[in-house]
């Protein structure tokens, strides 16, 4: 286990809290905005509800099995800048989505990068963090969901 200050401890939270409660406003947007988004695109509720529901929590979760083992050798840093650019860039690409098929890729892309930034961050936890904060660490990282 690496050592790190006090200062980096505070910083490295801070962008975890950050990045995290942004995804979750993200996948809530989604939710609100459902009816104009079927409207805007024509496509039915059904289409936005699979891409939204199921198969974006089966590719979160596959993405992690991904993202573990790559954790392991690229490094957490790299591998958190892409997860991260990533997550925003195919947010921002959603936006502009002009159907069914642009809106489900750039709903799974941000899906399969969110998944990534997961698993970087409680790899960085569980590396940097000793055991006597590391719960801590989990629970700040995890009340993102709630300020998000």
């Amino acid at each position: 286990m690496e050592k790190i200050d006090k200062g980096r401890v505070i910083i490295y939270l801070t962008i975890m809290l950050c990045i995290f409660s942004f995804e979750w406003v993200d996948r809530f947007s989604i939710s609100i905005l459902i009816d104009p988004i079927e409207k805007d695109l024509g496509i039915a509720d059904r289409h936005v509800g699979l891409i939204n529901g199921a198969l974006f929590a089966l590719v979160y979760s596959l993405s992690g099995f991904l993202f573990s083992y790559l954790v392991n050798r690229a490094g957490s840093g790299r591998l958190l800048a892409v997860a991260s650019l990533g997550s925003g860039l195919f947010t921002i690409l959603g936006g502009w989505a002009c159907g069914l098929w642009s809106f489900a890729f750039s709903r799974l892309a941000v899906a399969f990068f969110e998944g990534g930034c997961s698993t970087v961050w409680y790899y960085i936890i569980s590396r940097h963090f000793p055991d006597l904060y590391r719960a801590r660490a989990i629970s700040v990282y995890n009340s993102g969901i709630s300020l998000g």
